[in-house]
């Protein structure tokens, strides 16, 4: 029924052996971020569970209280523990996730979650909690560290490719860890004028936002899904928006829909751009047109190629301000490339990996994508269309 293991950061079946005089660690449930080995040994109290809890909504491994019925009831202090303004080891009515047992009470948990009356419950974690409190066996919650966070495992797919990509929603803070460019980002926020921001070519911001592992994994997934549209210089019906859609500039491209990465960026842009762009274009709040389906538009990535399509003519974005994120590295993965804006007689080419260049999409800069001469080179664009 449960799994025991040696190391509480583990999530999986794992023989009893890796027990030893100190601590057992029973693990079950979402899957964890890490867990700060320093809690065992005396400072375990029979049975232990570190308190973790999702980085934005306050669902934790533990419980204070519980109804009538054995599930949960929320107790007075919860907020106060969980968000750790009252520290210290708690006695607590549920708890759940990565649980630290003294060898010596092993027996008797297992004696307790076997003979215990517990069919009232449907579910096997709520049903142990109930079997231990009815025989007096005591569980303690502990907060006094930083012992790590809870992923949660709602649409977590580990059959797609880079499923951590796709989970913005379920792990924020973790995957702020893994996909954005922390200390440059960092800069950016702290930015409040617009003389602060680098500015290659006349009102063309570059921001350093997101890790090469963002951009090599959206590559991956793209490459992966080969959902590649036919591209060309001259315009075509898009059936992917309908068959009286025309693409008057197309380029060879999927759509984020098609990748199922569509709601992650879309938070992406709200949550982490936003409060950068709102200091580039003050008092903007943005939407994206709702195309057939619901599908928002123009959220894709592009790839250029020698042998395929290697730049694009010049043209106006259908934006207010485009969004163009480098997702490889000139000079390393492709020559040539980069955007040149006509009437501002300027070009942009050594945007690396990661960053950002943010610029008006009609009337004053009107741009092209230069040719590529070897390798491939790839790009996320997004159209903004502030309200």
């Amino acid at each position: 029924m449960w799994s025991v293991a040696a190391d509480a950061g583990v999530t999986g079946t794992v023989s009893a052996s890796g027990c030893d005089d100190s601590v057992c660690c029973v693990v079950y449930g979402p899957r964890f971020g890490r867990i700060s080995p320093r809690l065992t040994g005396s400072d375990l109290r029979g049975i232990l569970c570190p308190i973790l809890s999702h980085d934005v909504i306050m669902w934790s491994t533990y419980w204070g209280a519980v109804s009538w019925d054995g599930y949960y009831k929320r107790a007075p202090d919860y907020f106060d523990v969980v968000g750790g303004n009252l520290k210290g080891v708690v006695n607590a009515a549920y708890v759940y996730g990565a649980i630290m047992i003294k060898p010596h009470l092993l027996p008797l948990v297992v004696d307790v979650l076997s003979t215990c009356d517990s069919d009232h419950i449907e579910e096997m974690d709520i049903a142990a909690a109930y079997c231990l409190r009815e025989r007096g066996v005591f569980m303690y919650a502990v907060n006094v560290e930083d012992y790590g966070n809870v992923v949660l495992r709602d649409n977590f797919d580990p059959d797609i490719k880079h499923p951590e990509l796709y989970m913005l929603h379920n792990a924020p803070l973790q995957w702020q860890n893994k996909y954005i460019n922390i200390e440059e980002y960092t800069k950016l926020l702290g930015y409040r004028d617009l003389r602060e921001f680098e500015q290659p070519c006349p009102e063309v911001f570059r921001l350093s936002v997101f890790s090469e592992r963002f951009t090599r994994e959206l590559i991956e997934v793209a490459e992966h899904m080969n959902k590649w549209s036919g591209g060309g210089h001259k315009p075509n019906v898009d059936d992917r928006y309908g068959e009286d859609f025309v693409e008057s500039y197309p380029t060879v491209d999927v759509h984020l829909y098609q990748l199922g990465f569509n709601d992650t960026w879309l938070k992406v842009i709200e949550y982490l751009l936003l409060p950068v762009l709102e200091v580039l274009y003050e008092d903007f709040n943005f939407y994206f047109a709702d195309y057939e389906n619901g599908r928002p538009g123009f959220l894709f990535v592009a790839r250029y190629r020698p042998e395929e399509q290697s730049f694009l003519r010049l043209h106006h974005d259908h934006s207010s301000y485009t969004l163009n994120v480098a997702l490889n590295n000139p000079g390393e993965d492709f020559e040539g490339g980069g955007c040149r804006f006509k009437r501002q007689n300027c070009s942009v080419t050594d945007s690396r990996a990661g960053q950002v260049l943010v610029h008006p999409g009609k009337l004053t800069h009107l741009h092209e994508g230069l040719r590529t001469t070897a390798g491939t080179r790839y790009i996320l664009v997004s159209f903004m269309i502030p309200n």
